[in-house]
């Protein structure tokens, strides 16, 4: 080694960029007739050579290679978020008299659903092969045969799908001494969507006491929201997905009670 030292050394430099670029749009409707709401969207592209960490680069030997999707890009994203006092029971505008209006109400139902689609992964490959202390090896794509794809052709009666030929591609590992061809983060994971509803009411008590009671649920639908998927070839889970996203958990319920005065 020159200099006789080998240990190893983290060096810290400047001089890479990133960039985001995105178009956002928002629909809201002010509280009227018991109901309110926002719809947010956002469509987005966000790039750079790496996002965080001492091992920024998997390339040091070839910046531009490591430029792609940023590790947290997500193409969509879309929320809504609602304020709905049920049509019926006391102050509402159906079923709003007498016992039964303050039996039946007022309630109120909340939520907040959110889309959104996957983050980018990049698929990595055996590290002994590249003898590259320091980097990250990435699969290699290759042409595995022709094959029949369809596109929309346009007719007198609309559009008809057509046959074309197309490539159909590979992944394997790269030949030893090489880094292979993959660009960073080729392959994206699921989306998920999610939904959090709550419901609850306000009772008088007496004058200026009141019991409020919420019920509320998160990830009302109990859908499982899966994590990128192992993508390290080496591995005998290569491809799996193993673990759920820690921030979009199981659903959960709980109840819950509180006295204004």
């Amino acid at each position: 080694m020159p200099f006789n030292r080998t240990a190893s050394t983290v060096e810290l430099a400047s001089g890479l960029t990133s960039n985001y670029n995105s178009l956002q749009a928002t629909l809201t409707k002010r509280f009227g007739q018991g109901l309110s709401f926002t719809m947010a969207y956002t469509y987005s592209k966000a790039l750079d050579y790496g996002s965080g960490g001492l091992n920024l680069l998997q390339n040091n030997l070839d910046i531009r290679s490591n430029y792609g999707p940023a590790d947290w890009d997500r193409t969509h994203m879309f929320t809504l978020s609602h304020v709905w006092r049920l049509p019926f029971g006391a102050e509402s505008s159906f079923l709003n008299e007498g016992a039964i209006g303050r039996i039946l109400g007022p309630w109120q139902l909340d939520g907040v659903f959110r889309w959104v689609s996957g983050t980018p992964f990049t698929l990595t490959a055996d590290p002994t092969l590249c003898n590259c202390p320091g980097n990250t090896p990435r699969a290699d794509t290759v042409v595995t045969g022709i094959g029949t794809g369809f596109v929309p052709f346009p007719t007198f009666f609309g559009f008809i799908p057509v046959p074309v030929p197309t490539l159909n591609f590979g992944i394997q590992q790269p030949a030893t001494g090489t880094f292979g061809n993959l660009g960073r983060n080729s392959f994206r994971g699921d989306g998920f969507a999610n939904y959090d509803l709550s419901l609850f009411r306000t009772f008088v008590v007496h004058e200026q006491t009141k019991l409020e009671f919420r019920a509320e649920a998160y990830n009302i639908a109990n859908t499982p929201h899966f994590a990128n998927p192992v993508s390290s070839m080496n591995s005998a889970s290569f491809g799996q997905s193993l673990r759920t996203l820690p921030y979009a958990p199981e659903r959960r319920l709980q109840l819950g009670a509180r006295i204004l005065w």
